[in-house]
């Protein structure tokens, strides 16, 4: 093989010197607190299952008390009592909607405490 066949043959590999690059656009990327993505509260979870499993107006009331009164990780934190006189409810009421609420996802949430029965 002679340096023609070379350069046929590796022609487009070889380096013809610098070759300046055409001009790119910049993308402009959306600041990063804009891809941020914020998950849901406790409290926000609850309302929806509350929302979407009570068709009782005052069931749904008590419910967002008791919700109301529940610390960050889901233990109650009022007694039944409390929570009736907040809203001079029927103390058979909160214990029913405290009863519902305790059937919600996560399992335990409206606890009273930690202990198991």
């Amino acid at each position: 093989m002679d340096e023609s066949d070379y350069e046929y043959f590796f022609g487009e590999y070889l380096d013809d010197g610098y070759r300046p690059r055409l001009p790119q656009e910049v993308r402009e990327l959306p600041p990063i607190e804009n891809t941020l993505s914020s998950g849901t509260s406790l409290a926000d979870h609850l309302a929806w299952q509350l929302s979407m499993q009570v068709d009782e107006p005052l069931m749904r009331e008590i419910g967002s008390a008791i919700i109301g009164n529940l610390d960050d990780d889901g233990y109650l934190v009022a007694s039944v009592d409390e929570i009736a006189q907040m809203g001079s409810w029927p103390l058979g009421d909160v214990e029913r909607a405290l009863a519902v609420l305790q059937r919600f996802d996560p399992t335990g949430v409206a606890a009273r405490t930690s202990r198991s029965a």
